[in-house]
């Protein structure tokens, strides 16, 4: 189980809460620090920011708007590599080499229209 402290923040308000992060492989759980048994959110669906050179702080998006930003690098790292471990794919790589095959397919079909076309094929 993967396990940091993290700020919550719902929607665009400003307010913000301290809470204990927990990731057991499937369910991202987020309890809220003050008072120790209510839970936040529970999901299975959730989208990691992309880790950047200046160093700042790392965000979750959930699916209910809300967002988790922390400091933890290392379990931030943990929970990019289980979550993609989980999904079986990177959906960012699935699509650009989705759209690459598609631009190429296109690419064929039109250099075999234009080879038709002159004459030169048929």
């Amino acid at each position: 189980m993967i396990e940091f402290k993290g700020t919550y923040h719902q929607y665009a308000k400003a307010d913000s809460v301290v809470v204990l992060v927990q990731f057991d492989g499937v369910i991202l759980h987020v309890w809220h620090l003050s008072e120790p048994f209510h839970r936040l959110v529970s999901s299975d669906e959730f989208h990691l920011s992309r880790t950047n050179l200046a160093g700042s702080r790392h965000s979750i998006k959930l699916p209910n708007g809300g967002r988790i930003k922390t400091d933890d690098r290392h379990a931030f790292e943990l929970l990019s590599q289980t979550q993609k471990r989980t999904t079986g794919y990177d959906s960012y790589a699935l699509t650009q080499n989705l759209v690459l095959a598609l631009l190429g397919f296109m690419s064929l079909g039109t250099g075999l229209w234009w080879l038709v076309r002159n004459g030169l094929l048929f």
